[in-house]
């Protein structure tokens, strides 16, 4: 039975919604489906699975509020260095998490807080932030064939046309490497399918990256045509294989009808 207090809501149009409001919806976000890009079998299993909010992604959530949406930062409640081996340091953390339960909000460390709102960001980042006609934090309800979905677009710009997203790593320099690993190149394909739902267009991708340790460096990479070209293919025949899979033949593991071969890879050459 479907959750009562859901929101009826238009399809195919740009909305604000606060993260409360948007995660608790029921449709497939990229985050979800992306488990799917494993095996269907994996998706099964980590559906109803909850992420646990390490070190890394609270500074990712708040350094993604303190450029795209500043009231976000409301929602969480720093504390300062406890021990809590000791029995004053148990006594002060307990009354923390009790506040912390009561208002509904989420604690993070003075210094993880500190660091992700103060992070300098170079001229190229803050060119793009800057962007006039940057639409931010927008959240967008579509369908794909039978599959209802729901996405959350960092930044979209008319004029430019241009699909904008920010993460965080620790891994800057190698951050291409992690663009295919963490198929973030899907995520872009997911989030352009669902601005051309709403009727707009997109000819040019760009990720904001920014280190989450030390020193806090950032910068911007681009996509190229090819790559967007291929993206939005490969998510299509993703898509169509998850509909097939949930709908008729059931989820499948990784390989059930034959040995995976194992080939030398490239760079061995």
């Amino acid at each position: 039975m479907e959750n009562e207090n859901i929101l009826i809501l238009k399809k195919n149009e740009l909305m604000k919604l606060s993260d409360a409001d948007y995660f608790a919806r029921p449709e497939l976000n990229f985050s979800t489906f992306k488990n799917f890009l494993v095996s269907g079998k994996y998706f099964e299993a980590k559906k109803d699975e909850e992420e646990k909010e390490s070190d890394s992604l609270l500074f990712g959530s708040i350094f993604h509020a303190s450029v795209l949406d500043r009231e976000e930062l409301s929602k969480y409640k720093t504390f300062p260095v406890l021990d809590k081996r000791t029995k004053a340091g148990k006594e002060q953390w307990e009354v923390l998490t009790k506040e912390a339960e009561e208002k509904k909000l989420t604690l993070v460390s003075e210094e993880i807080f500190n660091d992700a709102t103060s992070v300098q960001l170079t001229p190229v980042v803050q060119g793009i932030l800057e962007n006039e006609g940057n639409i931010f934090e927008n959240s967008i309800l579509w369908d794909y064939q039978s599959l209802h979905l729901k996405s959350k677009i960092d930044i979209y710009n008319p004029n430019t046309k241009t699909l904008v997203d920010v993460k965080t790593t620790r891994d800057l320099p190698g951050f291409e490497r992690v663009i295919n690993s963490s198929r973030y190149y899907m995520q872009m394909a997911f989030y352009q399918m669902a601005l051309e739902a709403c009727g707009y267009e997109v000819n040019s991708w760009k990720i904001i990256a920014v280190e989450n340790t030390a020193p806090f460096d950032n910068t911007v990479f681009t996509f190229t045509k090819d790559y967007i070209d291929y993206s939005m293919a490969y998510l299509k025949v993703k898509l169509d294989a998850f509909i097939f899979e949930s709908e008729i033949a059931g989820f499948k593991g990784l390989s059930e009808e034959k040995e995976i071969e194992v080939e030398l890879p490239k760079y061995f050459y």
